[in-house]
């Protein structure tokens, strides 16, 4: 994972979970593309044109992420994708009805 570090790099899958902090300021995407039982954690600022359609998203939901690897703060993961200027972005491909799904 290190040769990815401070890279842009596009990524697509789907969200195991999601979850919003500090007062719909961040977004947490565990992404999933079905290829391991890992995941990558994708932080998303509220500074992402289409952030408030992203904050609409549950598990399920199918995403393509444009965004910097770095390394994470947290011990989970070595690396997570984050999403906060204008180059980057988060595209909702599919989304998911929680009533049918899980």
């Amino acid at each position: 994972p290190d040769k990815y570090l401070e890279q842009i790099g596009t990524i697509a899958g789907w969200a195991r979970t999601t979850r919003v902090q500090g007062n719909k300021k961040i977004l947490f995407i565990e992404l999933s593309d079905g290829s391991s039982f890992n995941t990558l954690q994708v932080v998303v600022d509220n500074a992402v044109e289409n952030f408030e359609e992203i904050l609409k998203s549950n598990v399920g939901t199918s995403f393509k992420v444009k965004g910097k690897f770095v390394k994470s703060p947290g011990t989970k993961q070595p690396i997570e994708m984050q999403v906060n200027s204008v180059e980057h972005s988060v595209e909702v491909i599919g989304t998911c009805d929680p009533g049918i799904y899980p």
